[in-house]
């Protein structure tokens, strides 16, 4: 909850230097008492304003009581200016319904001030300047639900795209870490078992390990390096460059059609290479030494379709929650692939044995819309 600073206080000696002005009429028909009264009375409804926003309505509440009994009680005194600014408050900070119940009642103060006003008129221009009255009053009241509902929807907006920024800063950071580390683990466990029987091939894995994990870092730090700069572009955007470096990790894998992707639109080669990453890192983090990785890319019309299919460990169970479809990654994947108007579908083969991930996007990306990162 944000406490009162030097803003709220500045801004509640400004409201009581408005309201002074606008709101008191200091005449000579007014007697000394009468005067102090009101000068008194006037700072309790602005000093009020001190916890806009941590209650908004409850604040609001009161400021429309003091405004109805000043008019009621305090002579020569039409408060008005530390209601309109709560209004606003409330608007901007409270719910939805607490803002459509303040306008209603903020028509309570305006009855009141429009009423007294009236009986000051003279009789021949008692309507007119009755009518006048009310709509400028009921003018302020509007302008400031308006900016208060108007500045409360920016900051939803704001809000939104910080948790989609967050969101997509998170399937980054999981791009670049998972399929890095699930490498990494296939050259270590290659490494330990080639030590003793073969070291050069030992060696050779201890430095493509080294080579990913320097790797990784160089795209974790441009990662950060563009949290304010925009779209990450870290990140190993070639089908074959993913297929080549999971094939050096000993797992066998086939590709056919990589040209396709190569030939697509920007936005669409980046997410397809995505879920050639995402679906090799996942088949590869549960390869046997038996097991067989196909990555399929083919063309349906105006639409591309990528299939990785593995043929599983042999003898191993599935796991209770299903290893496809459940992960931060294929679940980041299906948002892209939503924006871009695809769809992601994985599981089990129909054997039973092994694995499947299949995208579906179009060939070019809709005009206009987002680029995919």
């Amino acid at each position: 909850m944000r406490r009162v600073g030097p803003r709220d206080a500045a801004l509640v000696a400004v409201c009581m230097a408005v309201d002074l002005l606008l709101s008191a009429n200091f005449g000579p028909t007014l007697t000394p008492a009468e005067k102090l009264v009101i000068l008194g009375y006037a700072p309790v409804g602005c000093l009020l304003l001190l916890w806009r926003r941590q209650q908004p309505l409850a604040v609001f509440l009161l400021a429309t009581l003091h405004a109805v009994v000043g008019i009621a009680v305090v002579t020569g005194y039409r408060p008005f200016v530390a209601c309109l600014v709560a209004l606003y408050a409330t608007a901007r900070y409270g719910r939805r319904t607490d803002s459509y119940l303040a306008f209603g009642v903020a028509l309570v103060p305006i009855a009141g001030a429009v009423q007294d006003e009236a009986v000051t008129l003279p009789a021949d221009a008692r309507v007119a300047g009755t009518v006048a009255t009310a709509l400028t009053y009921l003018l302020f009241f509007v302008v400031a639900w308006w900016l208060g509902r108007w500045r409360a929807a920016a900051q939803r907006r704001v809000a939104t795209a910080a948790a989609q920024e967050r969101q997509r800063l998170a399937g980054e950071m999981h791009d670049v870490v998972a399929h890095t580390v699930t490498v990494m683990m296939l050259y270590a466990a290659g490494a330990r078992r080639a030590v003793h029987r073969d070291p050069s091939a030992a060696e050779r894995a201890l430095g493509a390990i080294e080579e990913s994990g320097v790797a990784a870092l160089g795209e974790l730090r441009q990662l950060l390096d563009v949290l304010g700069a925009g779209p990450a572009t870290g990140g190993q955007d070639d089908a074959v460059g993913v297929v080549e470096m999971v094939r050096g990790a000993g797992v066998h894998v086939d590709l056919a059609g990589a040209e396709l992707l190569a030939g697509a639109d920007e936005a669409v080669r980046r997410v397809g290479h995505r879920v050639v990453r995402e679906a090799l890192t996942n088949a590869a983090r549960h390869a046997g030494p038996e097991t067989r990785i196909e990555v399929r890319i083919a063309a349906r019309g105006q639409q591309l379709e990528i299939e990785v299919r593995d043929t599983g460990r042999p003898g191993a169970a599935a796991s209770p929650d299903g290893r496809a479809g459940t992960g931060r990654g294929l679940d980041g994947l299906r948002d892209r692939l939503r924006v871009l108007g695809g769809t992601l579908d994985a599981g089990r083969n129909p054997d039973g044995v092994g694995w499947f991930v299949r995208a579906v996007l179009p060939r070019t990306a809709a005009r206009g819309g987002p680029a995919a990162t």
